[in-house]
């Protein structure tokens, strides 16, 4: 079950990552989940 939580954390992380760069860049550290 820890590995699965894991799994799905570092995906959401991924994805906010490359969805909210360009918000991240701009000083708006805005995290939609």
């Amino acid at each position: 079950m820890e590995f699965i939580l894991s799994v799905t954390f570092k995906f959401i992380n991924y994805e906010k990552q490359r969805y909210m760069k360009p918000l991240c860049e701009n000083g708006n550290h805005i995290y939609r989940f």
